[in-house]
């Protein structure tokens, strides 16, 4: 029997480390939502969720809680289990030993909206857990585990209160929103829309920037790196003698060095070759790669000539039965990092987001009769 230290008390008013992740079981998979928690000795999944999966126990342990405030359970059995989880970008995956509990906390409810979100986006980071509702906690990823899923990254601060971690199963955000002064932040947010909204046009009222909600020091750092990549496209861009167009890659300045991934790509091609064989694809996707090589626009590499390190794109083949004209096409994953290495798109400048273009392109449609579009 062992004793185990258990933190299992959940507040709204504070932001705790959760994440949505998917659970891979013998019989299936399953969106979970996961609690990180430090201050648990040990780490937990729902019994309902390992019986619902059909998990496979492995062991036994009767264990005595020493909960918040010095309470102690009474002994109680666990059955343990091997899990492997999946983050929700389905790029990475863990194995992890948990054991089950009828119930691990209470609602939690999850990361409101907010400016931070947007503070996220500058810094690249995306959050698998955000909206509204309380969905159950059903695993619970204690301090035993916590090494195995922590990155070397450092924590990115959103501002003195909220930090964002990242996690091999991706980033979530801790910390307590600020609260004071409630009623004085309302006035002034009441005043900013008085003077913005009343005389903006239909196009900015689609921009969040009118009204007040995007961090101005955040813009100007922003539009400063879109700016300076924008610049380095214009000074590289080059058109070669067959026509084509030629441009450096935008590396972000005091990037990590990024990783010779060789071996990892090769377990990743090795495993899209059997899965193509057992479609029946793999002659059609390897003409496609015959037929790019015919016209020029790949060429092999002789191994002799490579520099150490190199870094190599892992890619799928996508299937569209329909169409005539790709009916088996790869697609090049750009985000794809072994363990805690970073992967290419991390060490690459972004530039400016075009997307945000398409409300003003939007409302110019309704400004005439006819509209035109074409896809270059």
């Amino acid at each position: 029997m062992q004793t185990s230290r258990d933190n299992l008390a959940c507040s709204s008013k504070t932001i705790l480390k959760t994440l949505m992740v998917t659970l891979i079981g013998n019989f299936g998979r399953r969106r979970v939502r996961a609690l990180i928690d430090d201050g648990a000795q040990s780490s937990y999944i729902l019994k309902s969720l390992a019986e619902d999966m059909k998990l496979i126990t492995v062991g036994q342990e009767e264990m005595v809680h020493i909960l918040f405030g010095g309470v102690r359970s009474a002994p109680i059995q666990h059955n343990e289990y091997k899990i492997k989880l999946q983050d929700a970008a389905g790029n990475h995956s863990v194995q992890l030993t948990v054991m089950d509990k009828q119930k691990i906390c209470e609602d939690l409810p999850r990361l409101p909206r907010g400016p931070w979100i947007k503070i996220l986006k500058n810094h690249g980071i995306w959050l698998s857990d955000v909206g509204g509702g309380s969905p159950e906690i059903e695993l619970l990823i204690g301090a035993d585990m916590l090494p195995i899923i922590l990155t070397n990254r450092p924590v990115v601060h959103l501002d003195d209160s909220i930090v964002a971690i990242e996690t091999v199963l991706g980033w979530t955000v801790m910390g307590k929103p600020k609260q004071e002064n409630s009623h004085k932040k309302q006035s002034t947010v009441y005043s900013v829309l008085d003077m913005f909204v009343s005389n903006a046009s239909n196009e900015q009222l689609w921009d969040l920037e009118s009204i007040g909600i995007r961090d101005p020091a955040a813009n100007k750092t922003k539009q400063e790196t879109d700016d300076s990549a924008k610049e380095h496209f214009l000074s590289t861009v080059r058109r070669l003698e067959d026509g084509r167009y030629s441009v450096s890659l935008p590396w972000i300045n005091g990037r990590p060095n990024i990783p010779d991934n060789r071996k990892a790509v090769e377990k990743r091609l090795n495993s899209t070759t059997r899965k193509l064989k057992l479609q029946g694809n793999l002659h059609n996707y390897g003409q496609l790669f015959k037929s790019w090589e015919a016209e020029g626009n790949i060429e092999e590499v002789n191994e002799n000539e490579i520099n150490s390190p190199s870094h190599y794109l892992p890619h799928r083949a996508v299937l569209k039965p329909g169409s005539l004209t790709t009916p088996i096409r790869p697609v090049f994953h750009a985000s794809y990092k072994d363990l805690r290495t970073p992967s290419l798109n991390e060490c690459l400048e972004k530039g400016p987001n075009l997307l945000e273009l398409i409300p003003s392109i939007l409302l110019k449609f309704r400004m005439k009769k006819i509209g035109l579009i074409g896809d270059i």
